[in-house]
């Protein structure tokens, strides 16, 4: 029999046996492939997390930290809690009392831009203090981020 026709013959039995959903190379002379060459293709993950969800939260003034020091903020540390959720510790000098902080954050790849907004509606204190933020971000992908930490304009 000639090996084009055994090739096709094997290949029509194959898609005959309902066996089309795992694509088989069938060799020809000229890309010279052994028989027994399957091609697998990748699976891809079909379950995928909620939108990430931020819990910010505001601590009082941390003494560890001078308030007059360069930078006005920075990030502290960094851990990941579980397999979707991200803690992220940072600080923030500001008025010890009268300043509403608020935090926020946006995603774009791998870049996570963790965003602070200070307001104040009346009379602030004159005294400055080193705040702590927390930002836990949930249903996030495990992954190398790059983390930035900035006010929000």
């Amino acid at each position: 029999m000639n090996n084009k026709i055994f090739f096709l013959a094997v290949a029509l039995v194959l898609l005959g046996a309902g066996c089309a959903s795992t694509p088989v190379t069938v060799p020809t002379r000229e890309s010279k492939i052994p028989t027994s060459t399957v091609k697998v293709m990748p699976q891809t993950n079909t379950s995928r997390l909620p939108a990430p969800t931020l819990d910010f939260s505001l601590g009082v003034c941390d003494s560890k930290i001078d308030p007059y020091s360069q930078p006005p903020a920075g990030i502290l540390k960094q851990a990941w809690l579980d397999k979707t959720t991200l803690q992220v510790q940072g600080f923030l000098k500001t008025y010890c009392g009268g300043a509403k902080i608020t935090g926020d954050f946006k995603l774009k790849d791998l870049a996570l831009d963790l965003y602070f907004k200070i307001t104040t509606d009346g009379p602030v204190t004159s005294c400055l203090c080193a705040h702590k933020l927390t930002y836990k971000i949930s249903n996030l992908e495990k992954r190398d981020y790059t983390v930035s930490f900035s006010e929000m304009k």
